[in-house]
């Protein structure tokens, strides 16, 4: 139910975002084709050029998402804040208010990258339950 009334209330004005000047193509290119920066077939839905696209992706930072500011990380994960909040009353009615933000989260959390990618993929046997009954 509730993502109905989101859209509801979602402006134009939330898809809003900067982008650098530099960023701007200045002049037009002399071939047409080069100045794409994908080709995406409208059949098949093929992406000519996948790498490319993937490196232009995780260069986006999304400012105006209902969630708040993120961007992809190298591994194409997101990064974005996370909210802790708490259900209080709030002019005679219950709303989710943030007590605390922890910015710039990636997958890793607190880890250092090398370090968390260096151990084997979470199972049932890592990490090992040292502390059960045998």
């Amino acid at each position: 139910m509730w993502p109905i009334k989101l859209v509801e209330h979602m402006k134009l004005s939330q898809f809003r975002f900067d982008l650098p000047l530099n960023l701007i193509a200045q002049n037009p290119t002399k071939r047409r084709e080069d100045a794409r920066m994908m080709v995406v077939h409208r059949k098949t839905g093929n992406i000519e050029n996948k790498q490319q696209f993937m490196a232009a992706l995780k260069t986006v930072q999304i400012n105006n998402d209902p969630l708040g500011k993120f961007k992809l990380d190298a591994l194409g994960n997101p990064v974005m804040d996370v909210y802790i909040r708490k259900v209080q009353q709030v002019n005679g009615k219950l709303s989710n208010t943030v007590i605390k933000t922890y910015p710039n989260v990636t997958q890793f959390w607190t880890y250092k990258t090398s370090d968390f990618l260096a151990n084997p993929v979470y199972s049932r046997d890592y990490p090992p339950a040292n502390n059960l009954e045998k």
